[in-house]
């Protein structure tokens, strides 16, 4: 054992929860669903060293474009 040992599984489940939406529990289910497709497609496409690459720029991008997650509730007003 490493003491980096699991971190990129650590990266990746936190990347399905904040595109899930944090403390929405369908949406980091969705989340999940949509990343390990991401990840399947990236693989069969490029080669399964690009795999993660794929996640953490459709992580990134969905940062960009909503902050608060794909499928974040609207906070009450």
């Amino acid at each position: 054992m490493t003491p980096t040992a699991g971190t990129q599984y650590l990266l990746v489940g936190i990347a399905v929860v904040v595109l899930g939406g944090v403390g929405n529990v369908l949406g980091t289910f969705l989340g999940a669903l949509f990343l390990g497709v991401a990840r399947s497609v990236a693989a069969a496409s490029f080669g399964g060293g690009y795999r993660d690459l794929a996640v953490y720029l459709l992580f990134f991008g969905v940062l960009t474009v909503r902050p608060q997650g794909l499928f974040a509730r609207r906070a009450a007003a």
